[in-house]
């Protein structure tokens, strides 16, 4: 066995209340230009991301970070959202 599948972690699945909470923060942070923080799984491990979201849809969300470099998350990878 590889050792690379043994460390492997595994996507936390999310339920439809959290779902719902996750759409309703990035709505109101938008609407309201706060910055968020926003965990999120990608390739078997978790990463943070904190800045102002440019747009967000059930499929994407997309970030304008400080030095103007733009990122993309996909909704269905973000595990959390926070105002802060």
């Amino acid at each position: 066995m590889c050792s690379w599948k043994k460390n492997k972690k595994e996507k936390p699945l999310l339920d439809e209340q959290q779902i719902m909470e996750i759409n309703v923060t990035l709505k109101y942070a938008l609407q309201e230009d706060l910055p968020v923080r926003i965990p999120y799984f990608h390739k078997h491990d978790e990463y943070t991301i904190e800045g102002k979201m440019l747009n967000a849809d059930i499929m994407n969300v997309f970030f304008v970070m400080d030095n103007d470099a733009m990122i993309r998350v996909q909704f269905d990878d973000v595990l959390n959202v926070e105002a802060i």
